[in-house]
């Protein structure tokens, strides 16, 4: 039998494994607020900065309005900028016990006008191994991870900023 759950595990160690620097991003997709579903693999081609985050985080909130000049910045030369809120529904609660959040409201205050995708299953939390919010993932043309960032950062800035155009040169 434990010969039986070692094997499993083995077999499946890439599905709970973190997505570090240098994987390829797994397959994912969620709704956008707009209803439409966006997936990674739709993105291919283009420089994605996927970001991991809540509406009850308040280092999410701090990195928001830097995220946005990035994409006002940069969207027109082939960045694509895509957070995730993995707040629970609005009524309801999370595992931890935290209501739900508004999401919509906070994209409104925050003035946001990226792609942001509700998963409030935190699917995404499993699926890259994402162990703190706000979680950051800089994603090449390929589909590969090129930086991991746990923590908010200015992503209008070097040497961030630096690193998105680099990649959107290549």
């Amino acid at each position: 039998a434990l010969g039986a759950v070692i094997a499993l595990g083995w077999s499946r160690r890439e599905a709970t494994a973190p997505v570090v620097q240098g994987s390829v991003v797994p397959a994912y997709a969620a709704p956008a607020l707009d209803g439409e579903t966006v997936s990674l693999e739709s993105l291919r081609g283009r420089v994605v900065l996927f970001n991991v985050w809540a509406t009850w985080c308040p280092p999410c909130r701090w990195e928001m309005p830097a995220m946005e000049r990035l994409h006002q910045a940069l969207h027109a030369e082939g960045l694509e900028v895509v957070a995730v809120s993995v707040d629970a529904l609005p009524g309801d609660v999370d595992h931890a016990g935290r209501p739900g959040g508004n999401v919509a409201a906070m994209v409104d205050e925050l003035g946001l006008s990226f792609t942001i995708l509700l998963d409030p299953r935190g699917e995404v939390m499993r699926r890259f191994g994402v162990q703190g919010l706000p979680t950051t993932y800089v994603i090449d043309r390929e589909g590969k991870v090129v930086r991991r960032v746990l923590g908010p950062v200015h992503w209008d800035a070097p040497p961030h900023l630096d690193l998105i155009r680099e990649l959107l040169e290549e």
